[in-house]
């Protein structure tokens, strides 16, 4: 589906697709954007009404957190996502980290702030703004893995026909959890890190699908952590406290 608008001195080109097999609908969006802030703002922004929710879920800096409705702007890294029992209905940003879940039910994604100081015309110009919408289980880590899958796609080289002898699907790291989710992987001298945190009330097992040859857990200071930890020939699996972050060093 595509159509264009025009708001004032400003038109919008949107495309609205919805892949085979997929939970979520992209929205693709060029906003040509030539407002200019005075004694009002200008503000773009994108709404789902809906009923009032439960709460509202937000991802932030190793972590996430659960919102109470407010008529105003909040911050997220990737998604805002309203409640609804087993059930959250979210939007995944690209690149904006505005959201807004009013006390009459809209869950809102601000696209563009018209503001004046410092800069009188910070907003003008081309944005691409792509932004995904759909139904996900209502936890920290069904939505971010959506969202995390959505913001960082899978990044192919073309090269030339040649024989290989690797097998046709392989991995060389993989993560399995029920609730953690994995932050950043960092390199080291000898190997990495996986930094990871966990979004439960409880205690979380973590199991890495990688050939280690030694593993131990750290704070961010890179303070040795009493986390239970077993290394086998393929895997390392440590537990995660509740709410808590671990580097995992790997050898």
């Amino acid at each position: 589906f595509y159509t264009e608008y025009k708001i004032k001195n400003s038109k919008i080109k949107m495309t609205v697709t919805l892949d085979k097999g997929q939970k979520t609908f992209s929205v693709l969006l060029e906003v040509d954007w030539h407002e200019i802030g005075g004694d009002t703002i200008p503000v773009l922004t994108y709404e789902i009404p809906l009923d009032t929710a439960k709460g509202y879920l937000y991802d932030i800096p190793a972590g996430c957190i659960i919102r109470e409705s407010r008529n105003q702007d909040v911050p997220a890294l990737q998604y805002g996502a309203a409640l609804f029992g087993d059930t959250a209905v979210a939007m995944i940003n690209e690149n904006k980290y505005g959201y807004r879940a009013t006390h009459e039910g809209e869950l809102i994604s601000t696209f563009i702030n018209s503001s004046t100081s410092p800069d009188p015309y910070p907003e003008r110009g081309i944005h691409k703004i792509n932004l995904a919408i759909g139904l996900f289980d209502a936890n920290a880590k069904s939505l971010e893995d959506a969202a995390t899958a959505y913001n960082n796609k899978v990044q192919y080289l073309p090269m030339t026909h040649h024989e290989g002898n690797r097998k046709l699907t392989d991995s060389l790291l993989s993560v399995e959890s029920k609730a953690s989710v994995v932050s950043a992987p960092l390199p080291r001298e000898e190997g990495f890190t996986l930094r990871l945190y966990n979004t439960a009330d409880t205690p979380d097992t973590v199991t890495l699908h990688y050939a280690a040859k030694s593993a131990r857990v750290t704070d961010l200071q890179g303070k040795a952590l009493d986390y239970p930890l077993t290394l086998t020939p393929d895997t390392v699996t440590v537990t995660v406290p509740a709410r808590s972050l671990a580097n995992i060093e790997i050898s």
